[in-house]
């Protein structure tokens, strides 16, 4: 009877603990938006609130739809949405688009980021390079401390874990991609979502906390009180 209520408990302890790593200053958090064909990079969007949107053009691609967001209440520090491209040019064209989420805070210690790249459209022949990073003296569009990469050279999707001691906050998380095209038109329509890993000491004391509550919930089922976890 114990290990069902303990087997009702664990996926609380699961979003609770997430939910605990991700406490954050929503309003605090600023979405910024950049691109670059080559140079410097340059803000195009975001710089205001935790929600920056672009539609718009750059170098020879007629179409750059970027939306991108920072939602910690759901234990995601950066979600690019999906970015969009389309090419009208017949020549080869590289294109780098940034999105950065600064004035990043937590309340329980995180460990590390969990990064999540997905490419869902890809024209035959063109490569996108997706990267994260974090830099713990909150800046914008900063490489300093490189979490995860992966390259996309097709449709496809993969997660990949990395440690980075930002502390409390607050702190930045980047997050690049590379568009490198074949000449002729096409499209790419790629996402990345960042969410934070909590320290192990937090896990402990959340498991620790629903054993608790489970060994409760089984002393007063014994005593013919019900106990139910929706």
């Amino acid at each position: 009877m114990f290990n069902k209520v303990l087997g009702r408990a664990m996926p609380l302890v699961f979003g609770a603990a997430l939910s605990l790593a991700a406490s954050t200053c929503a309003d605090a958090a600023i979405v910024t938006i950049g691109l670059s064909t080559g140079g410097p990079v340059a803000a195009v969007a975001g710089g205001t609130g935790a929600t920056a949107i672009f539609n718009g053009s750059a170098g020879g691609f007629s179409t750059v739809s970027v939306s991108a967001f920072t939602q910690p209440d759901t234990s995601e520090f950066l979600n690019t949405g999906t970015i969009d491209l389309q090419k009208s040019t017949s020549g080869s064209e590289t294109l780098q688009v940034w999105i950065t989420a600064q004035g990043l805070t937590s309340t329980a210690s995180i460990l590390g980021f969990l990064s999540g790249f997905t490419e869902n459209f890809l024209t035959p022949g063109w490569t996108v390079v997706e990267k994260t990073f974090a830099d713990a003296g909150d800046g914008l569009f900063t490489t300093t401390t490189p979490l995860s990469s992966k390259t996309f050279t097709g449709l496809g999707h993969t997660s990949a874990a990395a440690n980075a001691a930002v502390g409390p906050g607050p702190f930045s998380l980047t997050a690049e991609y590379i568009i490198t095209t074949t000449p002729g038109t096409g499209s790419a329509n790629a996402t990345i979502v960042v969410t934070g890993v909590p320290e192990a000491s937090t896990w402990a004391m959340m498991i620790l906390g629903f054993l608790g509550v489970g060994f409760l919930a089984y002393r007063k089922r014994s005593d013919g009180q019900q106990v139910r976890f929706a």
